[in-house]
């Protein structure tokens, strides 16, 4: 029996889209999968009313009255929202959880202290810290060693370095592709046979790199 059984969905054309989900994030803060996305919510509505009501919200989620009293309770009693004069707002318990420090973005934006991606680096950090959303900072930087790895064999023609911000990208997720992998072919270590070194023919770079 899933927690949203017993949650039923208001006929309306009003109802607010979706959210992803941060499981590791979710369990961290202890809050169940309800919680969260009434919490996302009221943190993407802070950003675009002035006011957010209790009608508002559950109204926007679709979620019956009686049903969103007690998830707002909980997450008051948690500290994560704060309710003043029917004002729902998160609070800085929840901001903080999903905050990327400074140290994290710079960590991947530079390498032994020098800048290594082309592009603007607040463009970068602004995908940076929305990629760590869903991903921690230490693995989005495992990724960026993976590909200058890749970048740095010499048997490597592409020599241009993506920007940050297509790297970075969570739509197309550049990152997450097997740089380590190509970085074998490169070595000529294929994981069937042993071969020679090869070059990309331009129709391998076109299909890596588009």
């Amino acid at each position: 029996m899933s927690e949203f059984d017993d949650i039923q969905v208001k006929d309306t054309n009003t109802i607010y889209g979706s959210t992803i989900i941060n499981h590791a994030k979710r369990i961290q803060m202890d809050l169940s999968m309800a919680e969260y996305c009434v919490a996302d919510f009221i943190e993407y509505a802070n950003g675009k009313r002035k006011l957010v009501t209790y009608e508002y919200a559950y109204r926007r989620l679709g979620l019956k009255k009686e049903l969103f009293i007690p998830l707002m309770a909980s997450l008051r009693n948690k500290g994560y929202i704060t309710d003043e004069q029917n004002n729902i707002k998160v609070t800085r318990k929840w901001l903080d959880t999903f905050m990327v420090g400074a140290e994290w973005f710079d960590a991947f934006w530079n390498i032994r202290g020098k800048p290594y991606w082309p592009g603007s680096k607040k463009d970068a950090q602004k995908k940076f810290e929305k990629a760590c959303y869903q991903y921690s900072p230490e693995f989005i930087i495992q990724c960026r060693d993976n590909y200058v790895k890749f970048m740095n064999h010499p048997a490597n023609k592409f020599r241009q370095i993506m920007m940050a911000t297509v790297f970075l990208n969570i739509e197309t997720e550049r990152f997450k592709e097997d740089w380590l992998g190509q970085l074998k072919r490169l070595n000529g270590k294929d994981l069937m046979e042993p071969r020679k070194v090869t070059i990309l023919t331009a129709e391998e770079k076109k299909q890596l790199f588009s």
